[in-house]
């Protein structure tokens, strides 16, 4: 835990947020399915391309979510174990989890928008309550990954200085070179008189 330091906030904060989203998408691929069930149905309304929207929110977020929150867990475990610093890597995981706070968002505010025709899909037998409330947990639980997100984007930010302080620097190698004998950097950089008289 000592050793770790900031990179344990990382993870803890990692795996709130990852458990959060991942519960959003198990229930936006199930909300996904069931409103393609309704799409052209009549009794449903037949709303058509009215529903793309919500579709294209309950497919897509997801899918970005997987993508996320696998490629958080390798970069994180990268920062973690080989102490690489922070890097290029690191600022495009900070990024990521920024716009997809946001794009969350808009799929938790495109859910909105469309709850109201949840009334007309319970005419049909292709939709029951318990669709209703699947729609309603994928709803919220959108709103919680983007707390989840925004969450995991400020813990990156703050722990900035104590990931990269886990990199050494040219001076600190350079540092650690001086330290050494000179017995032994001679040692180390030049071969030896068997090595000569082998033909090296």
């Amino acid at each position: 835990m000592a050793r770790l330091g900031g990179r344990t906030a990382l993870w803890i904060f990692w795996f709130i947020s990852t458990v959060i989203s991942v519960l959003f998408m198990i229930v936006g691929l199930i909300t996904f399915v069931n409103l393609t069930n309704v799409q052209w149905n009549e009794e449903a309304g037949d709303l058509g391309a009215q529903l793309n929207g919500a579709l294209a929110a309950c497919f897509m977020a997801p899918v970005l979510v997987a993508i996320l929150d696998l490629s958080a867990m390798l970069i994180l475990a990268k920062k973690t174990y080989a102490l690489s610093g922070t890097g290029l890597s690191y600022g495009f995981l900070t990024a990521s989890y920024l716009w997809a706070a946001i794009f969350l968002l808009l799929t938790g505010t495109t859910l909105t928008s469309v709850k109201h025709w949840t009334a007309a899909f319970e005419q049909s037998l292709l939709w029951t309550d318990s669709n209703t409330r699947e729609f309603t947990a994928a709803t919220v639980l959108a709103f919680l990954s983007v707390g989840g997100y925004l969450a995991m984007f400020g813990v990156l930010l703050g722990c900035h200085r104590s990931v990269k302080a886990g990199q050494m620097t040219m001076d600190e190698v350079e540092d650690r070179i001086r330290t050494l004998p000179m017995s032994d950097v001679s040692h180390q950089a030049s071969p030896g008189p068997q090595a000569w008289s082998n033909g090296v």
